[in-house]
């Protein structure tokens, strides 16, 4: 396949990518390519194709983060079926909030006439017949009442019975929608520690980007050390600890920027945690001792660091060693830190490898082994290497279900029978990319997924670790391609 890419500027274009995918032969190819003004760059790229029926070949040239240019281009491997759709949307890079209208453009770039159903979202529309080689423009209707970076999916399939259907293309569109104005949320309470029983008044102020107080509605939330939400400014302390304020402005069309303080009663709540295994790993609770739930907490995990949610929970990769060091600290509690011991007594062992797909940093990868028959209740986890080994040690004799779990992939598993004193090899598991919302298959939801945090980068605002199949700190085609490769497809069960 060659690929001719044009600099039709006077200017040097550094630090460029071009792409190669063709989505039939799972083929993705990117290389760097420097372009001299107002020049011609050839690239020639040769495969082997193994798959029957109409192949698209797309090219791509991507400056950092921007699409500069695009191209494609159709072939017939023997047999097969001739059917092939392409998708192309026009819209703005910015809007203000309200309804947008994007104009999508199908063709059809097969050999045979085509009735399609146009995904979005969550939603879907009936195409009219497209002949071969024609194309129409069908203009969608979004509502995006709310500021931000909006990445919409859009998708085309036939529309026949088979829900399995392969989709024909899929694109992300990415596009802003600028807030009326900012406005940023500050809280207090008339003093920063109480008795138990005394009267507590918090103040609320909204200022807009000129810092000009403003009315506006806004959600009032204070939470007691019990875990009790409060959504009045008055209230009596009843409980003694740390009392969290958080206050929202609440307008739609707004940036609203909220705030967090805090106040005493009496004391500062002690932080207590509660550690699990689960089949993703390894979830840390951090709680008040009085029990409420804490958001905001930093949690350090051996070398790893994350900040607990709403619940308090926050989950990590299980550690590798059989002790690790834990610590959770926020402002206005008392840190708790602690080490867990995760020794198992050696027995029978059960060693093995997964592989994401795309990936080649394996690290990271639970694998769950749970007993059957006779070892049924009994359950463990490990961690893969970076090159995807895991081992268990320390198992009772007997069969065993063994899975393989990582965020934004399939489950894969099989059934492995271990015996005492022996090393017991499982092979491999090879996990499918696509699996962003963890429901065990790769369907509109994991594209919808996709959407909010296609074409950022790993530092930036929205940039989710779950859809970076493989690791290269970008979203980007590739996750794209990849998702829409294992469409439809489920996992281990």
């Amino acid at each position: 396949m060659n690929i001719d890419i044009t600099n039709q500027s006077n200017e040097t274009i550094e630090d460029a990518l071009w792409w190669l995918i063709v989505p039939e032969e799972n083929l993705v190819v990117k290389d760097a390519v420097y372009l001299a003004p107002a020049s011609t760059v050839s690239q020639t790229y040769t495969f082997t194709v193994n798959n029957p029926g109409l192949h698209l070949g797309q090219a791509y040239l991507t400056v950092f983060t921007e699409l500069a240019a695009q191209d494609y281009t159709t072939f017939t491997v023997g047999g097969g079926s001739q059917k092939g759709a392409l998708l192309k949307a026009g819209y703005q890079p910015e809007y203000s909030p309200g309804e947008i209208s994007l104009e999508v453009t199908v063709q059809n770039i097969g050999r045979e006439n085509l009735n399609l159903v146009l995904l979005y979202n969550n939603s879907s529309v009936q195409l009219p017949e497209i002949p071969a080689g024609e194309s129409i423009k069908h203009t969608l209707t979004l509502s995006c009442p709310e500021p931000g970076t909006y990445t919409v999916p859009l998708a085309v399939k036939e529309n026949i019975a088979d829900q399995n259907a392969p989709l024909l293309d899929a694109q992300l569109i990415t596009f802003k929608v600028k807030p009326i104005d900012t406005l940023s949320a500050f809280c207090a309470s008339d003093k920063p520690v109480y008795s138990v029983g005394e009267k507590v008044h918090t103040t609320v102020i909204i200022k807009n980007a000129a810092e000009e107080e403003i009315s506006c509605p806004y959600i009032l939330e204070i939470k007691t050390p019990s875990g009790q939400l409060i959504n009045q400014p008055d209230l009596v302390a009843d409980q003694p600890g740390t009392y969290l304020i958080q206050v929202t402005p609440d307008l739609p069309g707004y940036e609203n920027i909220p705030a967090e303080t805090f106040f005493l009663v009496e004391r500062q709540s002690d932080l207590k945690l509660q550690a699990l295994l689960v089949p993703e790993g390894m979830e840390i609770i951090v709680k008040t001792d009085a029990g409420g739930p804490v958001s905001g907490a930093k949690v350090i995990l051996g070398e790893q660091s994350k900040f607990s949610g709403s619940d308090g929970k926050v989950k990590f990769i299980r550690p590798l060693t059989a002790e690790v060091f834990v610590r959770a600290e926020k402002t206005g509690f008392n840190p708790v830190q602690e080490m867990l011991n995760l020794t198992d007594l050696e027995k029978a062992s059960i060693s093995g490898k997964a592989r994401c797909e795309g990936r080649t940093d394996q690290s990271g990868i639970t694998v769950t082994l749970e007993g059957t028959d006779a070892l049924t209740g009994t359950s463990y986890t490990a961690a893969a290497t970076g090159d995807g080994l895991f081992s268990f040690t320390g198992l009772e004799p007997g069969t065993y279900l063994l899975t393989a779990n990582f965020p934004g992939f399939l489950k894969a598993g099989r059934t492995v029978t271990a015996a005492v004193y022996e090393a017991t090899d499982a092979g491999e598991l090879l996990l499918l990319a696509g699996d962003i919302s963890s429901d065990n298959v790769v369907d509109i939801d994991d594209l919808l997924f996709l959407r909010q945090t296609y074409d950022t980068i790993q530092g930036e605002i929205g940039f989710n670790p779950v859809a970076d199949f493989n690791t290269d700190g970008r979203i980007s085609l590739i996750e794209l391609v990849l998702l829409a490769r294992n469409y439809t497809k489920g996992g281990y069960r």
